[in-house]
């Protein structure tokens, strides 16, 4: 496999996305962020963060659009998630996605036009 090729094949992509449990938990830690953003106004993964106390506070940043950018998103599995974890969250997030595969720029404006992104 070359993951960095310019043009993969279906076939690799494919395999890349047959990895269930990476996108499971690539969503619930994107619903995390989102609600420590929206809550804190930050992201407390992010290294030199203080840690806040997690307790329920109130959502003080929950209109503040999150912007969330792929870079090599190819055919958008991991967009599909982040933006199921983002209803989830009820975030409002703004998606920047980048491919250098032409074939995955066509999948992806089809999904924005397909589930009416």
């Amino acid at each position: 496999m070359q993951p960095l090729a310019d043009n993969l094949e279906s076939s690799t992509y494919e395999t890349f996305e047959n990895d269930a449990i990476k996108y499971e938990l690539y969503e619930q830690a994107c619903y995390k962020a989102y609600m420590d953003k929206m809550r804190f106004g930050k992201f407390l993964q992010t290294p030199g963060c203080s840690e806040i106390s997690k307790s329920e506070e109130p959502l003080k940043f929950k209109d503040d659009p999150i912007i969330v950018l792929y870079f090599g998103a190819g055919r958008g599995p991991l967009i599909r998630r982040a933006l199921k974890a983002a209803n989830k969250a009820q975030a409002n997030v703004h998606v920047v996605a980048l491919d250098k595969n032409p074939n995955a720029i066509v999948t992806l404006r089809n999904m924005i036009v397909d589930e009416k992104l």
